[in-house]
């Protein structure tokens, strides 16, 4: 009796092993996409003749993410107009 008791103990830790080693995590990493994936349009939208290190400049920016499935996480890299 005491060594179908152990028996069994070690069939079901065997069947656990063999289950939880068999699940494995899925991993989904972000992506990084730059101006050129989804910004369509990008313009400096004061009308100054010139700026200095300390001006402030408006820019305006136009998404197009219509080709792209976005996801939480993902990272989107603006280069800025010279």
């Amino acid at each position: 009796m005491i060594i179908s008791k152990f028996k069994k103990i070690i069939i079901v830790l065997f069947g656990l092993f063999i289950i939880l080693g068999n699940i494995k995590p899925t991993t989904v990493s972000a992506t990084s996409y730059s101006s050129s994936d989804i910004i369509s349009s990008a313009e400096i939208s004061s009308n100054k003749p010139s700026y200095s290190y300390s001006s402030s400049v408006s820019l305006s920016y136009e998404f197009d993410a219509s080709g792209v499935e976005l996801k939480n996480g993902d990272t989107l890299t603006i280069d800025l107009p010279e």
